[in-house]
């Protein structure tokens, strides 16, 4: 189960005011902690940069009714939380 703070914010990010597809973004966001963990990305969900990538990829799962594609500036994003991460030592 999603912690429900989290699923609020992220219907925000992803602009659901409905409760339909709360299963299904949750599924999502699993995934996308997954994709950020393999990533070399640890999952921190205070840290606002974190939620920002992890959210994006939602986001963009959830409107292309797919997994398969990661835009530039998503991309941008995990880029810079890995560097970030090997600047403190944890990666």
């Amino acid at each position: 189960m999603m912690d429900p703070e989290i699923l609020l914010r992220l219907k925000a990010h992803c602009r659901v005011d409905f409760d339909d597809d709360d299963l299904l973004l949750g599924l999502l966001y699993q995934a996308a902690v997954r994709y950020l963990e393999r990533a070399g990305i640890a999952e921190a969900v205070e840290d606002e940069e974190y939620l920002l990538a992890a959210f994006s990829l939602v986001l963009e799962w959830y409107e292309a009714g797919s997994t398969v594609n990661v835009t530039i500036g998503t991309r941008q994003l995990i880029n810079q939380l890995k560097l970030d991460a090997i600047g403190d030592g944890s990666l």
